[in-house]
């Protein structure tokens, strides 16, 4: 005969604040736990790259007779004829699509925080990770020939991010010349006023320097990815003309942005020079 089990003992009040305080805490900090940013950012690759072949039709060139419907604006009128292949230098996506920004959200949580209660400095580059990201997948799509490596980014800030805040991160192509392309990207969120209507409240604007790499190290032209990847222009027409006008807009931005790095390279260089003179002085001394 089988004996009866005999009733599992009372759980402890005390082990299960322990492991409801835990639990509460993994949850607080849910975006810092291990392996959370890597399956963040390839979750995001996938949903991005998802929505990026489901809406690419949208970017498509037009035909003339769309075109004078008000749908859309072909490369050319010979690009749009039937039985008329496209120049090469031409390419099939429109070319006023790079210029357009992507919108990335989140919320503050308990990990993003500092000492103050708001939004930390590192955070503000984690999220710049997911935005640029998103910006580079949304347009570019993730490819295997090409890495997108960032080579620098400043952050201004202006008002601080409130504790679990819904913030905004608005990523747009600001310029770009022969090597380099610039990002800019604006921090904001909705405040909401006393007497029951809001406002959208700019808390910092970031910028970032990229450049494309080829899997050997070479440097891909910015111009000649772009034209890769479905988004070159005829030279000279009117969007190649319209392309220059954009891209002149926010260069002096990035001649102002590089102009800074330039000088405090030559600085470390300097120090560096001076430093090592200093220690040859001192070595004739012992000598």
């Amino acid at each position: 005969m089988s004996t009866p089990s005999s009733p599992a003992p009372p759980r402890s009040l005390l082990g299960v604040g322990v492991r409801a305080i835990a639990a509460l805490v993994l949850l607080a900090n849910i975006k810092s736990a291990p392996f959370a940013y890597h399956i963040r950012m390839i979750i995001s690759i996938i949903r991005v790259e998802a929505l990026r072949r489901w809406t690419l039709s949208s970017r498509l060139i037009k035909p003339a007779a769309a075109v004078a419907a008000g749908e859309g604006s072909p490369q050319s009128a010979a690009d749009s004829l039937p039985g008329v292949p496209p120049k090469p230098s031409a390419g099939k996506y429109d070319p006023k699509a790079i210029w357009e920004p992507r919108v990335y959200r989140d919320r503050v949580l308990f990990d993003d925080m500092d000492w103050n209660f708001h939004m930390s400095n590192s955070s503000y580059n984690k999220h710049l990770d997911g935005a640029r990201v998103g910006f580079l997948m949304r347009n570019f799509g993730a490819k295997r020939d090409v890495v997108y490596a960032n080579a620098g980014v400043s952050v201004f800030f202006k008002r601080e991010i409130p504790p679990f805040a819904v913030f905004h991160i608005t990523t747009r192509l600001l310029t770009y010349d022969a090597k380099w392309f610039f990002f800019e990207h604006r921090f904001t969120y909705i405040k909401t006023k006393k007497d029951g209507s809001t406002e959208e409240v700019l808390c910092s604007v970031a910028l970032d320097k990229q450049v494309i790499k080829r899997k050997d190290g070479k440097t891909v032209p910015f111009p000649e990815f772009l034209a890769m990847r479905g988004y070159g222009v005829t030279s000279p027409s009117a969007e190649s003309a319209d392309r220059e006008t954009q891209r002149l807009k926010g260069w002096a931005v990035a001649e102002a942005l590089l102009s800074v790095e330039s000088g405090l390279m030559a600085r470390v260089e300097a120090d560096k020079a001076a430093q090592a003179r200093n220690q040859d002085i001192v070595q004739m001394e012992v000598v």
